[in-house]
This record gives structure tokens, C-alpha cells and sequence, in this order.
């Protein structure tokens, strides 16, 4: 004869009355929280996070628009953000964010997309000139493509302006380099703007306000929309 266990599982309601820090942590009600740092809250009971690391230590005005960390082949690890119209990179050994010496003014308050390849790091604004770093100085690319969202596809960047319709490629194994004609038009007669692009499965999903699409290869692939 077979046992049958019987599980019950207890809800720990969310703390929707907020933070309580006037009581006693055991003497609040069920509804409330005590200050909680690195803790999530599910539906069977408290976990204590991976936690946080505070990067920084001295405050700085914001905002902060876009952070990517900046990993080289041999491992080497940056990490950037944008903020206000400057790039910073974190020095770990003074654990402050420094900032980048920029061959050219930043437009103020504009995300910024990366993308690494050959150990370069691809940056764009989408309004100001495309922007390399190699961990040691940034130079300007005047002549590529302003672009929003970038990625790294089949060694390659592959870049998309919000603003347009069209995908630009770099060439094979040089992020410095975008032809004339390098460039795919995702379904122009959908005037809404660009919204993304991600790679899935060995294709490239870019993504319009309305719709995301997919594009089976750069070069004598078929788009169509999802």
C-alpha cells in the first residue's frame, strides 16, 4: 500500500504596506517590511541574494544612460557607463569612475549602445560620431554609420538607427569598416521607428516599435516579420 504525502505550501504575502521602520522588525505585520537589503521575496519565503557592490564612491549628478562591461580576449575587464555627455571607466583600484578622454562632445542624456569585436569596443549614440575604444584611448570613426543598437553577428557589427529602416554591417573581422552599401532596409513602408536587434538561433531579430522581424542571414537572407 502506497503512502500518500500531503504538502502544504504557505504564501508570504508581499509587503504591500511598504517599509516599517518605526516598530520593532518582530512586531510589524504581516504586510509590512523591516529596512531589507539583498533579500527577494517569492511566493514560498525570504531569499538572501547574490548580493550588491556598490561601485563608486563618491556620488556623481546623473543621469546614468547606458554601462556595459568591456571584456578583451585575454580576459581584461572594463567597465564603462555614460553619463550626462562624458564616458566613464571604473578604476578598481580607487574604486571611483574615471572619465575617458573623448575626441569629440557627447550630446547629453543619449543611450549608448556597444558592442566588442577584435578587442575593439564599438560605441554609438545614434546622433554623434560612432566612437572605438581599444582600454586604452577612444578615437572617432567619423565615417561609420550613427547607429542606436548594436550586436556582434558572425564576426561582424551589425548596427540599427532608431530613426530608419536599415541594418548596417561592418566587415568581416573589422568593426572599423562599413561599406557604402553595406546595409539591409527591414520593411521601409513600416515608417514606425527601430527599436532594437538581438540574434536568436544563428539569425537576426531587429525589432521596430510595433513588430520584431527576422533576417536569416546578411547577405541573400530572407525578412519577415514575426
Amino acid at each position: 500500500m502506497a503512502n500518500r504525502q500531503q504538502n502544504t505550501i504557505s504564501v508570504v504575502p508581499p509587503p504591500v504596506y511598504g517599509l516599517n521602520t518605526k516598530n520593532d522588525p518582530y512586531a510589524i505585520t504581516k504586510y509590512e517590511s523591516p529596512n531589507m537589503d539583498n533579500i527577494e521575496i517569492d511566493s514560498r519565503t525570504p531569499l538572501s541574494r547574490l548580493g550588491a557592490v556598490r561601485f563608486g564612491q563618491t556620488a556623481a549628478a546623473g543621469p546614468i544612460m547606458s554601462a556595459f562591461d568591456y571584456v578583451k580576449s585575454d580576459g581584461t575587464a572594463i567597465s564603462l557607463r555614460v553619463r550626462q555627455s562624458s564616458i566613464e571607466k571604473y578604476n578598481s583600484s580607487t574604486q571611483e569612475w574615471e572619465a575617458l578622454s573623448l575626441p569629440i562632445t557627447l550630446t547629453s542624456g543619449l543611450k549608448m549602445g556597444f558592442a566588442v569585436l577584435n578587442d575593439l569596443c564599438i560605441m554609438s549614440n545614434g546622433t554623434d560620431s560612432v566612437l572605438q575604444y581599444n582600454g586604452t584611448a577612444v578615437t572617432e570613426l567619423a565615417s561609420h554609420p550613427k547607429m542606436n543598437y548594436l550586436i556582434v553577428y558572425q564576426n561582424r557589427i551589425v548596427g540599427m538607427k532608431r530613426s530608419t529602416s536599415r541594418l548596417y554591417y561592418s566587415g568581416i573581422n573589422d568593426p572599423t569598416t562599413f561599406g557604402a552599401s553595406d546595409f539591409i532596409y527591414v520593411d521601409p513602408n513600416n515608417s514606425v521607428f527601430g527599436a532594437g536587434i538581438a540574434e536568436l538561433n544563428g539569425q537576426i531579430i531587429p525589432f521596430k516599435e510595433n513588430k520584431p522581424y527576422v533576417l536569416t542571414a546578411l547577405v541573400g537572407g530572407t525578412l519577415y516579420p514575426l
